[in-house]
């Protein structure tokens, strides 16, 4: 049965609606503290000893109650004995699947300059090596040479948009030309009328 009271069903471990919560004394908490460490001072004081006998081959297990930092450094003083199941095959077995990329020294490497194309030449430019590009890379610089010739054949009206906005422009130059000349139109009628008045 949980502390925090029967069945939890859905709601959270300790926590049940009006239950009473358990709370450690601390009393208790100075206690265990006290007996935790008592054992490492144990064991410090059995380890001094064992250390200046010499007798001691292989480590204590820790006893209950003991910090991790201990049995590390139990681990630590005894490298002879193999670790045995799964810990100890960890470092053994390599991973086929994973590539491991060594660091590779600045002397090491080797910087292959190739000669000038006939383009480079032709162009005035320095060689450019030719680079592996990834797939994004290649269909960015893809992108980017589609859009410069599509704006040149727009700029020079092969494009169907830029067709259809010169048919568009047209038909509104066509109406601002009519609607101008309707003004000037009634401009010179307004005027013969204000002429016939005086």
């Amino acid at each position: 049965m949980p502390v925090g009271g029967g069945g939890t069903k859905g709601r959270k471990k300790f926590t049940q609606k009006g239950g009473n919560r358990h709370f450690n004394n601390e009393e208790e908490i100075l206690r265990q503290q006290d007996e935790i460490k008592k054992q490492r001072e144990a064991e410090e004081n059995e380890s001094s000893e064992d250390e200046a006998t010499g007798a001691s081959s292989a480590p204590k297990a820790p006893k209950k109650g003991a910090s991790s930092d201990e049995s590390d450094s139990s681990d630590d003083s005894d490298d002879e004995k193999p670790i045995k199941g799964v810990r100890g095959l960890v470092g053994q077995v390599a991973n086929p699947n994973r590539v491991v990329q060594k660091n590779k020294k600045l002397k090491d490497l080797t910087f292959d300059t190739p000669a000038p194309t006939a383009a480079a030449a032709a162009t005035g430019g320095a060689p450019v090596a030719p680079q592996a590009l990834n797939r994004k890379e290649r269909e960015a610089l893809e992108a980017e040479r589609k859009k410069a010739e599509y704006l040149k054949r727009h700029a020079r009206g092969e494009t169907e948009e830029a067709q259809s906005d010169m048919a568009r422009l047209a038909i509104i130059r066509k109406q601002r030309e009519e609607a101008a000349k309707k003004r000037e139109d009634e401009k010179k009628a307004k005027e013969a009328k204000d002429a016939v008045k005086k």
